[in-house]
């Protein structure tokens, strides 16, 4: 089994929350966990989808930040679905309060 901090970390976030977003990668990451974030980890000009679902598949655990904008974004929506739907870990942070999604 890998150490806990070896786990590819994926965040998923809204525009709206990104400073947070970056705040807490930066601090995952300095911790010495293994963090990807679009704002990171996406080459420029390479295509944001492709790189998404590289992630997606690549990571073990799914951190979500939750807020009313991400749990109504169909990017944020699509991501969760992925992740539920291919068994990752999902770590739900509830930044702001809202309805927790079916």
């Amino acid at each position: 089994m890998l150490p806990e901090k070896s786990l590819q970390i994926f965040i998923s976030y809204s525009r709206v929350n990104q400073q947070f977003a970056i705040r807490l990668a930066c601090e995952l990451k300095s911790a010495g966990f293994c963090v990807w974030m679009d704002q990171f980890d996406i080459p420029t000009g390479a295509r944001w989808d492709e790189e998404i679902e590289k992630a997606l598949r690549e990571c073990q655990i799914f951190l979500f930040i939750m807020t009313p904008a991400s749990i109504t974004s169909q990017n944020a929506k699509d991501e969760v679905g992925y992740a539920i739907d291919h068994g990752k870990r999902v770590l739900p942070v509830l930044l702001e309060d809202c309805e927790v999604p079916l």
